[in-house]
């Protein structure tokens, strides 16, 4: 292997790895305005044992294999009604989630066993808004030039 060969490779590799961490930290970005945007959306809820704030988190995925997650601060002051906590449940989501594709992949998730029932039959907004405002705004992600 010729030393301008070697160079050649060990700058692909700084390339790769800047390209990766530019991806992760702008996903990881987005998936915090949606949850914020959750957050937003349903604050009428009275929230008694904080288990459903608790359990918002996101994770990336790249080709199968996570790369990041993050779960909200837990502040739960009591079990649910199930005996569980929501960062638990939240958490074991990710932890369990496999990808069906290879590439990139984003997951926002409210783990809570309630959550659905919060969102569609009571109408207070726990992640379809945040699904919305991730899709419309994947594309407005701004990336830095890498130098």
């Amino acid at each position: 292997m010729s030393r301008n060969s070697s160079i050649l490779e060990r700058g692909e590799v700084k390339f790769q790895k800047a390209v990766k961490d530019a991806v992760i930290a702008h996903m990881g970005a987005l998936a915090e305005k949606s949850i914020v945007r959750a957050l937003v959306f349903y604050r009428k809820w009275e929230h008694r044992t904080m288990n459903l704030m608790d359990a918002y988190g996101y994770a990336i995925y790249y080709n199968g294999n996570l790369v990041r997650k993050k779960m909200a601060p837990p502040k739960a002051i009591e079990l649910d009604t199930e005996g569980g906590m929501g960062a638990d449940r939240g958490s074991d989501f990710i932890d369990g989630y496999i990808p069906k594709f290879q590439g990139w992949c984003l997951v926002v998730v409210n783990g809570e066993f309630y959550a659905e029932f919060i969102d569609s039959l009571k109408g207070l907004d726990v992640l379809t808004g945040a699904f919305q405002y991730s899709v419309d705004n994947f594309t407005n992600i701004q990336f830095k030039k890498i130098q």
